[in-house]
């Protein structure tokens, strides 16, 4: 996502001092991206009443250090999917 639209919805949400559920996935999986925890902090930051939350394959997942790293800059919910082999 392009950071001028990453401002726009952190702004926004600001504004209205929003304090639901932001999930940080739909058919994809954010721990890929590079930028993720950059951005999952500054909705941190930005939104702290905010529930920050993400879905992973579990692919990016190696040790606790992430989970630790994620928490840390704000996530406060993961839910790891299963795909079982046929």
């Amino acid at each position: 996502m392009e950071e001028g639209i990453v401002n726009s919805i952190i702004q926004s949400l600001k504004k209205i001092n929003y304090s639901k559920r932001i999930n940080f996935n739909l058919y994809n999986e954010p721990l890929a991206h590079s930028s993720f925890i950059n951005i999952l902090n500054r909705f941190s930051d930005n939104l702290p009443n905010a529930i920050l939350s993400t879905n992973s394959n579990g692919d990016y997942i190696k040790n606790s250090k992430l989970l630790d790293i994620l928490e840390k800059n704000g996530l406060k919910e993961i839910k790891i999917t299963l795909h079982m082999p046929p």
